[in-house]
């Protein structure tokens, strides 16, 4: 019987990792049976009804990761697990999510053993879950998108306390002056926000960032923030940092409507245009007849892959993951940044690493602007001395 209970947490433990108009009352009761039927599918082992009770931001990959979280020793149809006593408690709701904590025991029997009580904060990997609401149902859901669209809706909502909470603990406080906020202060509560889309680029399993990607009708409104996992929940958490690797991966990606907002207003306009040679200069440096050892496969990666004006785009990968960022001199409004590492290029045949100096300045500053930081290259002092020059 252990081993079905150790087989039992493990599954449900690497689920929730991943993982109309009606009365307010009913709304929270939809939100509660969204969280039971999930919990009982996954004892069940019912991949198809796990599955529709997931987001659809992590609904492939739960589909993918699903099938290796059954330890093979575990039979789950032998086992009963009744959630019936599990308690579920609303603790904050915007306009599209919910967060819940849960308490409670698990009654777990099989194996010719009556029911036995487990303390369902002895299976979750913490005792919360978010829920989402998406096309009227509201779906299990723990992906980085939910920090920044909390953030914004509570804004709506006039709801400092909860959008402060969505914040990474150093950033904890500033919420009044935080963009995302404004936005959702700006849209008001009768927006509606199911037609805010975002869209999620992770770094790794703790890092990354979120774009937003429809059309919120400010043009100059900052549609990209770095989110990180902090005791287990995505927070929002920009730092000098992650501003600037942000801006160098949406470069890269031609995305330079974004990158350009990473930038300090008044140095966009140059900025923007050095971004928008990046991808080329760094391809300028790309030598395949040193990379590669034999001279015919060089030619024929040549015509393959360059062009008049450089390399075709779906053949060749930039990635910035290996540049490092060091701080120094900073304060609550501006700090230095000392680039370092490599950039990696990277083909079939050819992986190239690139000194960031060859590309890169070897410093800059990032300065605090309108409650985000921004990449600023030129001191304002550099700025006055090349003006009065």
């Amino acid at each position: 019987m252990k081993r079905f209970f150790i087989g039992i947490m493990l599954t449900l433990s690497l689920l929730m990792m991943l993982s109309a108009h009606v009365s307010a009352s009913e709304d929270d009761d939809r939100i509660k049976d969204a969280i039971l039927g999930f919990l009982d599918a996954s004892f069940k082992g019912d991949t198809d009804r796990i599955l529709s009770l997931t987001c659809t931001a992590q609904r492939d990959f739960v589909r993918l990761r699903f099938p290796a979280t059954r330890p093979s020793f575990v039979d789950i149809g032998a086992v009963n697990v009744d959630v019936n006593d599990i308690e579920l408690n609303i603790t904050q709701k915007t306009f599209t999510q919910a967060y819940i904590t849960v308490a409670g025991d698990l009654q777990v029997s099989g194996g010719g053993q009556s029911a036995q009580p487990i303390p369902i904060t002895d299976v979750l990997p913490f005792p919360f879950i978010t829920t989402v609401l998406e096309d009227g149902q509201w779906l299990i859901c723990n992906s980085a998108d939910l920090s920044l669209r909390g953030v914004i809706e509570a804004g709506a909502m006039g709801d400092k306390e909860l959008a402060d909470s969505l914040l990474c603990e150093p950033l904890r406080g500033t919420i009044e002056q935080n963009p995302f906020y404004q936005l959702g202060v700006s849209l008001g509560a009768n927006a509606n926000f199911s037609q805010l889309t975002y869209q999620v680029i992770e770094w790794n399993n703790n890092s990354g960032f979120v774009k937003i990607i429809s059309n919120v009708g400010d043009a100059d409104q900052l549609r990209v923030v770095n989110a990180i996992r902090e005791n287990g929940a995505w927070r929002i958490c920009n730092t000098p940092e992650t501003t600037v690797r942000m801006m160098l991966e949406l470069a890269i990606s031609d995305d330079f409507a974004n990158a350009s907002a990473l930038v300090c207003e008044a140095q966009r306009d140059t900025v923007t245009a050095d971004l928008r040679s990046l991808r080329q200069r760094i391809i300028g440096l790309v030598n395949l007849e040193a990379q590669t050892a034999q001279p015919a496969f060089y030619e024929a990666v040549a015509v393959l892959i360059f062009e008049a004006a450089g390399v075709e785009r779906r053949d060749f990968r930039i990635q910035v993951n290996q540049v490092q960022y060091t701080l120094s001199d900073k304060t609550d409004t501006s700090a230095t940044i000392a680039f370092g590492g490599s950039i990696i290029a990277q083909t079939i045949g050819l992986r190239q690493n690139i000194a960031t100096n060859q590309v890169l300045p070897a410093s800059a500053q990032v300065v605090l602007e309108d409650g985000a930081w921004h990449y600023c290259p030129q001191s304002a002092t550099e700025e006055e001395t090349s003006s009065d020059a």
